[in-house]
């Protein structure tokens, strides 16, 4: 079999499959701890000199999402918190809110989360809500509720490329982006992307795409190169490798 059919029906690895956009991404709460070949992690304590990015995509009949991220002095991206306008129980439907109401309660988790409370935070949000044809733009209301953004560079093709660079495991077992595993609407949604059949470069824009989007406004911010991949020492394939030493005698003719 190919090898993610394969892993999935020997080893029970279900984190790949056919069409999906990062395959890179890995949830290994065996490593939440130490956060060695895992892209979600244990939350911790952020420290004050560290910068805080704040990301939004707007959303009414369709989720709106606000995604808070601590940078380490590496360039590193940790997702410290969240903030997922969707309905229970209906994915990808939003919970029509309007502008003044996601402006107070981004202040209201500012105040209450111990790693934002304090820090001074980034704003950037995709360009459509600053457009106003239409009369007060969207990002001109959260500026009076105090909630300010910047126009992200929304470059599709880039951004989703900078989410590969950083998906990559580094030699130290550790990628350039990371997720505290109570973000668990971006722990749903971002492994479930799956390429558009037209636009074959490109995600499933009629997927649950929100957190995919704001996550590529903040990482557009510090775009980095192609980091250095160390691939693993080749492993040929052995069936015989999982058995246990009882069965060995079982096995020997087959082995002959």
């Amino acid at each position: 079999l190919p090898p993610k059919e394969r892993d999935a029906l020997l080893y029970g690895d279900w984190n790949t499959f056919s069409g999906q956009v990062f395959t890179e991404f890995k949830d290994d709460p065996d490593h939440y701890k130490d956060g060695y070949y895992t892209h979600v992690i244990r939350p911790f304590a952020i420290p004050k000199h560290w910068r805080i990015v704040r990301s939004f995509d707007w959303g009414y009949s369709k989720p709106f999402s606000v995604g808070w991220w601590a940078i380490d002095t590496e360039g590193c991206y940790y997702r410290v918190q969240e903030l997922y306008g969707c309905q229970p129980e209906r994915p990808n439907t939003g919970v029509q809110w309007d502008v003044g109401t996601i402006a107070d309660k981004i202040l209201e988790m500012e105040r209450a989360d111990a790693n934002l409370n304090g820090h001074s935070i980034i704003g950037v949000a995709d360009p459509s809500i600053f457009a106003s044809d239409r009369g007060e733009s969207i990002a001109s209301i959260m500026g009076r509720r105090g909630v300010y953004f910047d126009p992200a560079d929304n470059e599709r093709l880039a951004g989703k490329l900078q989410l590969h660079h950083r998906l990559v495991f580094r030699p130290n077992g550790q990628p350039l982006i990371q997720i505290f595993n109570w973000c668990r609407h971006f722990i749903r949604t971002f492994p479930s992307l799956v390429y558009d059949d037209k636009k074959v470069e490109d995600i499933d824009t009629e997927s649950e795409d929100h957190i995919y989007d704001e996550t590529r406004y903040a990482v557009m911010m510090n775009q980095i190169t192609a980091p250095i991949r160390v691939p693993p020492e080749p492993k040929p394939y052995n069936p015989f490798d999982n058995i246990r030493p009882d069965d060995s005698q079982r096995f020997a003719a087959f082995r002959r």
